[in-house]
């Protein structure tokens, strides 16, 4: 019988599945924001996270050791493209300083870390880092965007539904990774796993308000961010 956490996850890569398919194609069209021309590039690497836990732990292709391995490293390349992602969104606002120090900051503890310890186990320690490092870059964004452009209608801007889906999704999913340890070694297993599905069901309302922000691309004729 299925767990809550299974039937998160098979969901969760069905809705990704969706998100990534979107983004590539809406990455054709000329008239699009700059920032979405690559952005497909971001769900398809939460596609591999998902396949990566879907071929050890269901399929059993390989080790869990591998399994972890893989996903530490993916963590780096996802806090890399969101740093990468608002230095490039950031660059005409007097925040683009503060965002390079805070990127290459926890950029460098997140390695350190997973270096110095074993690379093969899971390490809730970086995602709760790189979640934190996350948080920053989009309270940074909502505040240059409600003291510059109070009059941008965001219900049809694409940038604000993609950065409120990644706030939300670091805000919530932090506290949980960062004692996501303590609930292992003090509570039953299937309910730490359980409560644990809490952070997939907010990647996937992450990857649904992404799809918003796809759709508002198609229904608006001519796009523009509001940098």
């Amino acid at each position: 019988m299925y767990s809550l956490y299974d039937i998160v996850i098979w969901i969760g890569t069905g809705v990704i599945f969706v998100s990534f398919t979107v983004a590539l194609r809406i990455s054709k069209n000329k008239n699009i924001p700059v920032y979405l021309k690559q952005f497909y590039l971001y769900p398809l690497l939460s596609l591999l996270f998902s396949i990566n836990t879907i071929a050890s732990t269901y399929l059993h292709l390989y080790s869990f050791s591998l399994q972890f391995a893989m996903q530490n490293i993916m963590e780096i390349i996802d806090f890399a493209f969101w740093g990468i992602f608002f230095l490039h969104l950031m660059k005409k606002t007097d925040s683009l300083k503060y965002i390079r120090v805070i990127f290459l900051f926890f950029l460098l503890i997140i390695v350190a870390w997973l270096f110095r310890n074993n690379f093969y186990k899971p390490m809730f320690q970086i995602f709760t880092l790189g979640n934190f490092g996350r948080s920053i870059f989009c309270i940074f964004y909502f505040n240059n965007l409600f003291k510059d452009t109070p009059k941008l209608n965001l219900k049809n801007e694409p940038l604000f539904w993609i950065i409120t889906g990644l706030f939300f999704c670091s805000s919530i999913t932090l506290p949980q990774y960062a004692i996501n340890d303590y609930l292992h070694n003090h509570i039953n297993r299937i309910i730490s796993k359980n409560i644990f599905s809490s952070t997939n069901i907010a990647i996937i309302i992450m990857h649904i308000l992404f799809i918003k922000a796809y759709l508002c691309t198609v229904r608006q004729k001519k796009l523009s961010s509001y940098l």
